[in-house]
């Protein structure tokens, strides 16, 4: 609309605001929005709480935000001082007692392995292919105190790694109970291989899928794709049901059992006061 159409409305004086007001109150109100945006929600704690309860189910979803909250603080390996670490150009963490994830890197410096004494070596991206690492029994011919086992996956969350898990799982566990220590590595040991520990952490001890997340994510920062996700919820939901306590009241079969055992009491009782009837009969003549 142009401005000849407009229309000038008049305000009285009385009613106009003075010009210092109305900059006290933009300030005050800068001020104010200043100082929520400065502070946290209202709902952020309950919200942080909600991540922390256990729900019926767990999802892919969940664990992502899991990730999201978890902050890995920096610590270098027992074993080496940060500068030694940076000499063997190695990435690699103990993620739990004897347990390593690391890159492509260190687990092919046989140097750095026979200084951390490694003795079991689970390659999650074994294959020639980009993104891969191409090593195998023949690479660590040298070396006969290590055990080596191989899975040829890539980093693709269409790919079907839950398949692995018992596996995985198994040999990390033999490796550990034999007086070991076990380096799980893919290409950048962030992915596949943290994927495995994470399930191994999950089977053999006992933990769920967000008390795994946490653990490892305290001493490395790891990061599987989504599809990784979703397969470890599953076997989180998997396992929740497997050891959770099986409650048989409402079972067809418990039904049945205690109908049966509802009748036979009743008949033992008729009997009982048939015989009774018919002593009282046969001796009162």
């Amino acid at each position: 609309m142009s401005w000849r159409y407009t229309t000038h409305i008049h305000v009285p004086e009385r009613n106009r605001p003075l010009a210092s007001t109305r900059i006290r109150s933009l300030s005050a109100s800068r001020g104010l929005s200043a100082l929520r945006a400065s502070q946290p929600p209202d709902n952020y704690s309950k919200y942080a709480n909600r991540l922390e309860q256990p729900t019926e189910r767990t999802s892919g979803r969940q664990l992502q935000r899991i990730l999201q909250y978890c902050v890995t603080p920096c610590r270098p390996l027992p074993t080496f001082r940060r500068a030694e670490t940076t000499i063997h150009d190695t990435d690699c963490d103990e993620v739990y007692p004897s347990l390593y994830i690391g890159d492509v890197a260190s687990a092919k410096n046989k140097t750095f392995l026979r200084l951390m004494g490694i003795t079991h070596i689970l390659n999650t991206a074994e294959g020639s292919r980009y993104g891969q690492v191409d090593t195998g029994h023949r690479y660590y011919r040298d070396m006969p105190n290590i055990r080596y086992m191989g899975f040829p996956m890539t980093d693709h969350p269409s790919t079907d790694i839950s398949r692995y898990f018992y596996i995985a799982s198994k040999f990390i566990e033999n490796g550990i109970d034999s007086g070991g220590k076990v380096l799980v590595h893919c290409m950048m040991g962030i992915s596949r291989s943290a994927t495995c520990a994470l399930a191994y952490l999950m089977i053999n001890r006992k933990m769920s899928a967000v008390d795994a997340i946490r653990t490892v994510r305290l001493r490395r920062d790891v990061r599987p794709n989504d599809g990784f996700l979703q397969q470890l919820a599953d076997l989180d939901n998997e396992l929740r049901r497997e050891r959770a306590p099986v409650d048989m009241s409402d079972s067809p079969l418990t039904k049945e059992y205690q109908e049966r055992r509802k009748v036979d009491k009743i008949a033992k009782m008729k009997s009982r006061c048939y015989q009774a009837v018919m002593k009282d009969f046969f001796f009162n003549r």
